[in-house]
């Protein structure tokens, strides 16, 4: 919908997800079958994308429970319940298999088994803290896991944005001023499924101070803070000229993006093209991010 009603004047950003740190995504090509472990303490989904073909699923610790490809099942492992369907083989969305298990109660570690040959993505929503993937995970090298962005931010025409490091603060479990500009750890990172670069951009995303009730301000931490500076300059381009389309907007944010050496090669999966800056806007000599 993003990309539909995206185009000239009409401009989204969106955050680009705070799962960087987190093993929500595992990727398995298999033929004729793979087995990712993970673990869970209490409830999680796990929904399935694939291209190939998948002929059963299964979700087993000492035991299993099975359904075939077409079909949909509920049963359990102890204490554990599980919901396992597989009735959709071709998604309307991108014509491609898709799942989904749903698992309550469910604490310790457990296996996806699939069977056909297919290249697999699955992503672990909605789990506890403690929960995530063993196998198939795809690190980054600045300390985070690939393929964590999630809709909207991997809309093609979206402006997706990721966050760095902005503000130390004194307690142990939080950067120094040796991390300042650097991808904070929660940063979601790209690809996309389809292999397209995400996030797009990057900007101040922790701490940032933001207006709080009682007329006061507080730090706060995310990507939801630091896309707002990114529409801001995105505004002031929009305010120089109207019809600037999104992937206008992406190229002035990319062609002045600030770049430095311990990003890596740039345009990458974590830090995208860059640091935001202002002068993407056209005017102006201060920094941005």
């Amino acid at each position: 919908y993003i990309d539909q009603a995206s185009g000239p004047g009409f401009v989204v950003v969106v955050a680009g997800g705070n799962e960087g740190d987190k093993r929500l995504h595992a990727r398995a090509s298999f033929n004729p079958s793979a087995s990712l472990r993970f673990n869970l303490q209490g409830f999680g989904i796990i929904v399935g994308w694939y291209t190939g073909n998948i002929t059963s699923l299964r979700v087993c610790s000492s035991a299993c429970v099975s359904v075939p490809a077409g079909q949909s099942a509920s049963s359990s492992l102890g204490s554990c319940q599980i919901n396992l369907d597989a009735r959709t083989t071709s998604s309307p969305l991108n014509g491609q298999g898709n799942f989904e298990i749903d698992m309550n109660n469910c604490i310790g570690t457990y296996r996806l088994e699939v069977d056909g040959s297919a290249v697999l993505d699955a992503y672990l929503l909605n789990a506890d803290a403690d929960g995530g993937f063993l196998d198939g995970l795809q690190a980054d090298p600045f300390g985070g896991y690939l393929g964590t962005v999630g809709s909207p931010a991997t809309s093609r025409r979206a402006i997706a944005v990721g966050a760095i490091y902005s503000t130390p603060s004194s307690s142990t479990t939080h950067p120094s001023f040796t991390d300042l500009g650097k991808i904070a750890h929660f940063s979601s990172r790209g690809p996309t499924r389809d292999g397209r670069i995400k996030p797009d951009i990057v900007a101040s995303g922790m701490f940032l101070r933001a207006p709080s009730p009682n007329n006061i301000y507080t730090l706060n931490a995310g990507t939801s803070f630091s896309s707002p500076v990114v529409a801001g300059l995105v505004a002031l381009m929009l305010q120089q000229n109207p019809n600037l389309s999104p992937e206008q907007a992406k190229e002035l944010l990319a062609s002045s993006s600030v770049k430095e050496g311990f990003m890596g090669t740039i345009p990458n999966n974590t830090y995208g093209h860059g640091k935001a800056y202002a002068l993407s806007v056209g005017g102006g000599s201060s920094g941005g991010s």
